[in-house]
């Protein structure tokens, strides 16, 4: 995958901002969790440092997704899609303790560390792992026929009546 690992300082230098797409089938973790592996996500990346107030700059990286997750329903187990149209700004921060102790859950900037390079698949496979909901389930659909224990015949093995 081309731009799997970014170097945020020069996009910052050079104000680029970074896209394409990557296909679905190249996230292992995500792949576990999708009906099919099929499609891909479209992603954009740029990145801005901002002065702060008492010396020092902060690094943001604003990160906008798009794709379409077919995840198994909890119900039938045909796949539903989960649409994902996202847009993201992360303060990147030096380490793990200092992402924790700056992270404010009221807040929509969310505070990550940042590795050189920084592994931007890996921020994107993560929300795109996060977009998915607990249940995941169509609006309407029926529970397949050979579920149950009507189908199975009752409890002792006979055929239900």
């Amino acid at each position: 995958m081309d731009n799997a690992r970014i170097d945020i300082d020069r996009m910052v230098r050079r104000g680029e901002a970074l896209s394409g797409r990557w296909p679905l089938a190249g996230f292992e973790r995500l792949g576990t969790l999708l009906a099919s592996s099929d499609g891909d996500v479209r992603w954009q990346a740029s990145a801005r440092r901002r002065a702060r107030a008492e010396g020092g700059e902060d690094t943001y990286l604003g990160l906008a997704l798009a794709a379409s997750l077919p995840v198994p329903c909890v119900r039938c187990l045909g796949p539903v899609d989960i649409v994902v149209d996202d847009r993201r700004e992360f303060l990147l921060v030096a380490d793990e303790e200092t992402a924790e102790r700056l992270d404010d859950p009221e807040s929509e900037l969310e505070v990550i560390a940042a590795d050189t390079p920084f592994r931007l698949a890996e921020l994107v496979e993560d929300e795109l792992i996060l977009a998915i909901p607990p249940l995941p389930r169509h609006a309407a659909c029926e529970l397949p026929v050979d579920h149950g224990p009507e189908a199975d015949g009752g409890p002792d093995g006979e055929p239900a009546s």
